[in-house]
């Protein structure tokens, strides 16, 4: 996780640092054959995009009938991510389909999860709302999806029905999203969430107005809302340092 986030801040030369210490991990793990991927292109598997880590990649899908279930699926994921980046939707569809395939194999739910958020976007990238539109609602109707998954699922709709010009279903989505994110305390992201969330609520507030020969009531104040939204971020962040303070110092013991 950390050497991708690095990728996604450009410091690939950190990130490259820390590969054999990841490497070694996965030794110990017993993963030997993901190790070895991992040494052979280098971060090719974390976001890194040159011509080199594209090149890199083909020939190991083209090699990897004989790679285990997840490793496969690290493949195709990472490539299905760099045709998306590249405006190429349909290739990034058909390489999300064999990573799909893959991790089920494997039994890895969270990246079965992750490669349907990447069809999804390469679906709505294409302009596919139909499909892209019933394939979210599929994957927020199943119990398995994780807090942050549920959030950018939700954050993914509230946009495609704001767009569709359904923006209470789309403002109910955002404050979801918004709701969950400050759960996780993840703060940039809320950010966006909240921006989104205004955006909607105030296409309702004209909406209404125009139809009841209102004054436009203007833009929604997000400044007034924002103190709510950090405060409710505050209020989590600490609940969650007592909690993980109160179990390392005196564990709750059910026996």
């Amino acid at each position: 996780m950390r050497l991708g986030i690095l990728i996604a801040l450009d410091r690939a030369e950190e990130a490259l640092q820390l590969l054999p210490e990841r490497v070694a991990a996965l030794r110990a793990a017993g993963r030997d054959a993901q190790a070895d991927l991992e040494e052979r292109i280098g971060l090719a598997t974390f976001g890194l995009n040159t011509p080199e880590t594209t090149a890199a990649l083909e020939e190991e899908i083209g090699a990897s009938d004989d790679l285990p279930a997840w490793t496969r699926g690290d493949l195709a994921i990472s490539r299905a991510a760099l045709h998306l980046q590249s405006g190429e939707p349909d290739a990034a569809l058909d390489h999300a389909e064999v990573a799909a395939r893959s991790f089920a194999e494997a039994e890895d739910t969270r990246l079965t999860n992750t490669t349907t958020l990447l069809a999804i976007s390469a679906m709505l990238s294409k302009g596919d709302l139909e499909a892209g539109s019933a394939l979210l609602d599929r994957l927020l109707a199943q119990d398995d999806l994780s807090t942050g998954h549920r959030a950018q699922a939700l954050q993914t709709r509230a946009r495609v029905r704001g767009g569709g010009s359904a923006y209470v279903e789309g403002a109910v989505d955002a404050d979801e999203a918004c709701r969950l994110l400050a759960e996780l305390g993840a703060t940039r992201a809320l950010g966006d969430a909240h921006l989104l969330a205004g955006a909607l609520w105030e296409a309702i507030r004209r909406g209404f107005a125009k139809l009841t020969r209102r004054p436009d009531p203007g833009p929604v104040d997000l400044a007034k809302l924002m103190p709510i939204t950090l405060g409710v971020v505050v209020v989590i962040g600490a609940m969650s340092a007592l909690l993980i303070y109160a179990d390392l110092v005196k564990p709750v013991s059910l026996f």
